[in-house]
Parts: C-alpha cells; sequence; structure tokens
C-alpha cells in the first residue's frame, strides 16, 4: 500500500512538474512575440522621426506604415491564440493521461485493501 501510495504522490508530482513547464513554454513564446513586435513598431517610430527630421526628402508615408504595424498586430494576436489553443490542448490531454494513471492507482489501492480485508481482518474476527 505504501508503494502505491509513493507511485500516486510520484505522478501527482510528474504531472504538476509538466504542466508548470508547458505554462511557462507558451508564457516564454508569448512574451518573446510581444518583444518582436514592440522591437518592429519602435523601428517605425524611428522611422517616422528620422523622416521628419529630415526636411528636403519626402514625407513618412503614415498609411503604409499604420497598415504594416496593424497587419504585424494582427499577425501577433493570431500568434498568440494559437500558443494558447495549443496550450489549452496539451493541458487537457495531460489532464486525461493523469486521470488515467491515478485511477489505476487507486483501483490497485482499493483491491490491495480488500484483499487486505478479507485475509487479515475477516480471518481475526473469525
Amino acid at each position: 500500500m505504501k508503494n502505491q501510495n509513493r507511485i500516486k504522490n510520484k505522478i501527482i508530482k510528474y504531472c504538476i512538474d509538466q504542466i508548470r513547464q508547458a505554462e511557462r513554454a507558451a508564457e516564454e513564446q508569448s512574451i518573446s512575440l510581444i518583444e518582436a513586435y514592440k522591437n518592429e513598431e519602435k523601428r517605425a517610430y524611428r522611422d517616422v522621426e528620422n523622416k521628419r527630421k529630415i526636411k528636403s526628402g519626402p514625407p513618412p508615408d503614415y498609411d503604409t506604415i499604420e497598415e504594416n504595424l496593424t497587419r504585424k498586430l494582427d499577425l501577433l494576436k493570431r500568434n498568440l491564440l494559437d500558443i494558447e489553443i495549443n496550450l489549452q490542448d496539451a493541458l487537457n490531454e495531460s489532464i486525461k493521461k493523469f486521470t488515467s494513471k491515478i485511477s489505476a492507482v487507486l483501483e490497485e489501492m482499493k483491491n490491495l485493501t480488500i484483499v487486505y480485508i478479507n485475509s487479515e481482518v475477516l480471518v481475526e474476527v473469525e
């Protein structure tokens, strides 16, 4: 019984660790994408400022810059949503596997308890 309890605790610890790692990986990926977008945004603003400083050159094309940033922002949103969906799918799959493994361990513990009761307790009562 103690062995089954140790196995159960190891499975629980392993699953918790795996879920945390998956969440951390998704978070890091999301942060990386957001930072990349922010860098693109800063670059665009810097280009606008540089074009404004050059008085003899053509003025900045604000519409094109806005369209590019909007397109990149929409791509960022889709990518972040994909990351979140993939994370949720992975978590749901992990939970299913966890549930089945824990159910098997608990069933084994239940069977061991029944065997113990039938062989030890009932013999002592008789």
